[in-house]
């Protein structure tokens, strides 16, 4: 599978290219599309076919999630935990050897109600994940050779720093790159 760049012509007026909200409201423009290409009868707004049909949109968007997100390998997470008192930094160093896991991580371990997994052109692959507590915001990573060798001397304590000082030198560009692409598949 060849990686797919998002065009910079993507990006919508806020700078984000979002792939997976599983909070978005039925878009009836992306519905009659949808029955146009499959040659069905468009239904009308608010009927049960209607969300039949917004239902199936948000399937095959997941099923498209869980495809494009496959073997990113080892990632960093950093960013902002939503907690009843406030947000906090929070990250954490992860592998991903599948689309399953990768949204197992955006939706924070089912620790959120919904997610969206959105691109930005300056952060690149980020997440949002709601929850009763507040928002959890993270963006990701993808480390380099360079990162994994860090990464795995620090895990078998041949290097003395903490988490946090980890992840912020595995957020150097010499030790990771922005994930700007997503698996054509």
């Amino acid at each position: 599978m060849a990686h797919e760049t998002i065009p910079t012509d993507s990006y919508d007026e806020k700078g984000e290219f979002v792939i997976l909200d599983t909070m978005a409201s039925p878009d009836y423009d992306r519905i009659k599309e949808d029955c146009e290409a499959n040659d069905w009868d468009i239904p009308e707004i608010d009927s049960e076919e209607y969300w039949e049909r917004w239902h199936w949109i948000l399937d095959s968007d997941l099923e498209f999630f869980r495809d494009a997100f496959a073997d990113l390998g080892l990632v960093v997470m950093r960013g902002k935990v939503g907690r009843w008192d406030g947000n906090h930094d929070g990250g954490t160093v992860a592998k991903v050897e599948n689309g399953e896991q990768f949204l197992g991580i955006a939706m924070h371990g089912n620790g959120v109600d919904d997610c969206r997994v959105y691109f930005t052109k300056e952060q690149g692959l980020c997440s949002d994940g709601y929850h009763h507590d507040g928002t959890n915001s993270y963006a990701y990573r993808q480390l380099t050779e360079k990162g994994k060798e860090l990464y795995t001397a620090w895990e078998n304590y041949e290097i003395d720093m903490s988490e946090r000082e980890l992840h912020e030198k595995l957020w150097q560009p010499e030790y990771s790159t922005k994930i700007d692409w997503f698996l054509d598949t």
